[in-house]
């Protein structure tokens, strides 16, 4: 009598390499889609700041007719509409009138909490609500208006749901977690 030897895997075997994957796969979406917080939200506005200020000084000063014209000697700006925030660039010829540079969309796990037209923690500055106010702007010597920007989310450890970013006038802009 010969003995059949089957061929296959077992129910144990099978049950072993899909635990396996489903871990794996578990893992692999952590580092693929990870939560953003308010302090990476933070650093992108930073980032973009400083590309305001370096776009400012690079284009450099305004015709006198623009300055006049405008009431500001202002190269770029920055708003925000919605999540949405613009970097925009005074561009004087052919004609004068804000172009578009850049974008910045937050991701929906943050938000705009407030912001202050001052440079300060949260409790030192008179905070606002209402975005319509709120603008940066670069001048062609590099600096930039006071500004401070809070940033929230209702997710992560507590120490990580608070971020601001404070623009001083005269230095590059800076983030700290917290509002403090």
């Amino acid at each position: 009598m010969t003995r059949r030897r089957s061929r296959g895997f077992t129910l144990i075997e099978m049950m072993t390499v899909l635990a396996i994957i489903a871990i794996m796969s578990s893992i692999a979406m952590v580092y693929v889609n990870p939560k953003l917080r308010p302090i990476d939200a933070a650093q992108r506005l930073n980032n973009l700041v400083r590309t305001a200020s370096r776009q400012a000084a690079q284009y450099g000063p305004l015709l006198a007719s623009t300055v006049t014209a405008q009431g500001s000697q202002r190269r770029t700006r920055i708003t925000v509409s919605g999540s949405t925030f613009t970097l925009e660039r005074l561009q004087e010829t052919p004609t004068v009138a804000w172009t578009t540079v850049e974008t910045l969309v937050l991701p929906s796990e943050v938000t705009l909490d407030s912001f202050a037209l001052a440079a300060g923690a949260y409790a030192d500055v008179t905070t606002q609500t209402n975005w319509d106010n709120f603008v940066i702007s670069c001048f062609p010597t590099g600096t930039c208006t006071a500004a401070s920007v809070f940033f929230s989310a209702n997710h992560g450890a507590t120490r990580d749901r608070r971020a601001r970013i404070a623009v001083l006038p005269l230095a590059a802009p800076y983030v700290v977690a917290g509002w403090d």
